[in-house]
């Protein structure tokens, strides 16, 4: 369904006969569905589903581009042990390499990297932050985030000067090369570290009490100033000397801003979060580089306060995104919720002339600003929408079926086009028609990336995975100016439980046993 509700019943036979091709394709222990290994991009169909099912000759298959084909993909991980690459950024001072955070229990083997000996967690779970080549995928060095205890889903970014900055949550001690150990106040404190471009670690700051505090997304402006925002619970929040932010509250959303030199500049909790598992993150953020704004996305369960507007939730979790100025005023903000039901914003990104850019879910009929958009049998379906850069909604546009579909990164490339990656289960209907199909409707999910042109109509998706768990954590676009065509990239990273095919031409992302950490780069 594309910005509009329409007849449920088309959709239904779509979803049906997606799952009944998928089973009578596979063999239990097969890969369940050319669909999801097959790199080819499945046409825009231009109708309605199930519009061609009296036709002998079926649909019009459009000529195959070369967008959305797999160029190279890496696995990471170890016998017996889990990894999981959280968040991945783009180096834009050199443009040739990007940096990931990877969780991990147990062990954590980088090939290329410390002489080919494991990484070893100090507790139940630790983070190691590791550059690549774009280009390959090829480590160059990697540094290890510890604690005893346990150090939660950790976001990253680069500044302009390469440096590189990483925040989340932890319990215990937090130990960062030959930085001072910091320990925890309460059950989770959150953390921002900053790296030089080599990865040696510059400082560490910490912020939380007896309650749980962590960060969920981060970002940085042309002057390296740093924002961020997550969750505080209990009581007022100390970001840093002179800097309170008064409860709202039990379990706020927060957003805060520092200085390159980890300055707590100032600070705000904003309201209700969504939710308040690290799993499960409430809130996202992105800072322009050309004039310092800053968008704010997420899901609330109450009234969230950005002066000078507030707004309250319509719904059980209501989806939401904010503009800020550089010093935290807001501009203009835009809520959408359904009685009952639960929306999201997983990310927000800007565009070249200030326009915002959203990905997330949404379940049963929700307005968004004038467009109003049904999801399938009020299940989570897939939202993407632009808004201008004074807030105005220029589209809005909901795409899936049975199961649930979510998106977990977006971003404009240089035409205005724009890139979503993210997790499914079941059908993700893009294309009227065609889908994307995962037969497990229900848990397993698979990892898909797909192209939107500038008035949000689909171009290409792609789908990758078998009967286990893989799910999209972050992504960057990238130019390849190794050669004259200077190819574009989506580069993808996430956890692998099983075996991503990549096609004839590409190994495939074979998991070592359990859940393993995975870049993936495509054409875009």
């Amino acid at each position: 369904m594309i910005g509009k509700t329409r007849s449920e019943q088309p959709r239904i036979v779509i979803a049906a006969l997606a799952l009944l091709f998928a089973a009578s394709c596979a063999a239990p222990d097969a890969v369940p569905s050319a669909e999801k290994t097959d790199p080819d991009p499945l046409p825009d169909s231009g109708s309605d589903a199930g519009s061609d099912a009296d036709s002998d000759a079926g649909p019009d298959v459009e000529p195959v581009p070369a967008e959305g084909l797999p160029k190279w993909g890496k696995g990471f991980g170890v016998v017996g042990s889990d990894q999981h690459a959280f968040d991945i950024a783009l180096d834009s001072s050199t443009n040739n390499t990007v940096v990931t955070t990877m969780g991990f229990f147990g062990e954590l083997l980088i090939p290329g990297v410390a002489g080919g000996i494991p990484f070893k967690s100090g507790g139940s779970r630790n983070i190691l932050v590791v550059r690549h080549a774009a280009e390959s995928g090829e480590a160059s060095w990697a540094a290890p985030i510890n604690s005893p205890s346990e150090i939660v889903r950790s976001v990253v970014d680069v500044d302009t000067q390469g440096n590189i900055i990483v925040a989340g949550g932890f319990n215990g001690t937090l130990t960062i090369g030959a930085l001072a150990p910091a320990a925890t106040v309460g059950s989770y404190d959150a953390y921002i570290a900053k790296f030089d471009p080599n990865g040696e670690p510059l400082w560490v700051r910490t912020f939380g009490d007896h309650t749980a505090q962590f960060v969920t997304g981060i970002g940085s402006d042309d002057k390296g100033n740093i924002v961020v925002v997550g969750l505080a619970s209990g009581n007022a929040t100390t970001f840093g000397p002179g800097v309170v932010a008064p409860k709202n509250t039990d379990a706020d959303i927060f957003i805060a801003k520092f200085e390159p030199d980890g300055t707590a500049v100032w600070a705000q909790r904003v309201g209700l979060a969504g939710s308040s598992a690290w799993q499960d993150p409430t809130a996202t953020v992105a800072v322009s580089r050309v004039d310092g704004s800053i968008l704010v996305g997420g899901m609330t369960g109450g009234t969230v306060d950005v002066p000078p507007f507030q707004f309250t939730a319509a719904g059980a979790r209501d989806g939401f995104i904010v503009k800020l100025d550089p010093q935290g005023k807001c501009d203009w903000r835009q809520p959408f919720g359904a009685k009952g039901r639960e929306q999201r914003v997983s990310r927000v990104a800007f565009g070249p002339m200030g326009e915002a850019l959203l990905t997330g879910s949404f379940a049963g009929e929700v307005t968004f600003a004038n467009e109003t958009l049904k999801s399938f049998e009020n299940t989570d379906d897939l939202l993407v929408a632009k808004l201008e850069a004074d807030g105005a909604l220029a589209w809005a546009h909901g795409y899936g079926n049975v199961g649930k579909q979510v998106g977990t990164f977006c971003a404009f490339d240089e035409k205005g086009q724009a890139v979503v990656v993210g997790s499914f289960a079941g059908v993700l209907e893009l294309f009227g028609n065609n889908a994307l199909v995962n037969p497990d409707i229900n848990v397993s999910t698979d990892v898909f990336a797909a192209k939107f042109g500038a008035d949000g109509n689909p171009l290409w998706g792609r789908a990758f995975g078998d009967k286990y768990y893989q799910v999209a954590g972050g992504a960057v676009l990238w130019k390849d100016k190794s050669d004259s065509e200077h190819e574009d990239r989506v580069i993808l990273a996430g956890m692998n439980n099983g075996t991503m095919e990549l096609g004839v031409d590409v190994l495939p992302i074979a998991s070592a046993g359990l859940e393993d950490a995975f870049l993936l780069s495509l054409t875009h």
